[in-house]
């Protein structure tokens, strides 16, 4: 639900006058320091995902088939990815 115009103000004059206590907490992570061994399987699944959606775009079908030769053992530089071609230049 929307807060209120008293209570935007408030959260507004807290961070200005006390930024260390009231500022916003964003936590930035260099993707290059981050330790395969030590993220959760969800993670790595997160990223497998992405990775194949990446590959083969957003075709369900092909995601589906990818995932099933990476699941039956197939080696992934043995996977061949099927890309459509975009005409480039025409006007």
């Amino acid at each position: 639900m929307w807060r209120s115009v008293k209570t935007e103000i408030a959260i507004f004059l807290l961070k200005g006058l006390k930024p260390e206590t009231f500022r916003d907490r964003i936590e930035q992570v260099n993707i290059q320091d981050i330790d395969p061994d030590k993220l959760t399987p969800e993670m790595l699944d997160k990223i497998v995902e992405h990775l194949i959606a990446k590959a083969v775009g957003n075709d369900p079908q092909a995601i589906a088939e990818t995932r099933r030769q990476l699941e039956a053992g197939i080696d992934p530089s043995a996977l061949v990815v099927k890309t459509t071609a975009v005409e480039i230049g025409s006007t």
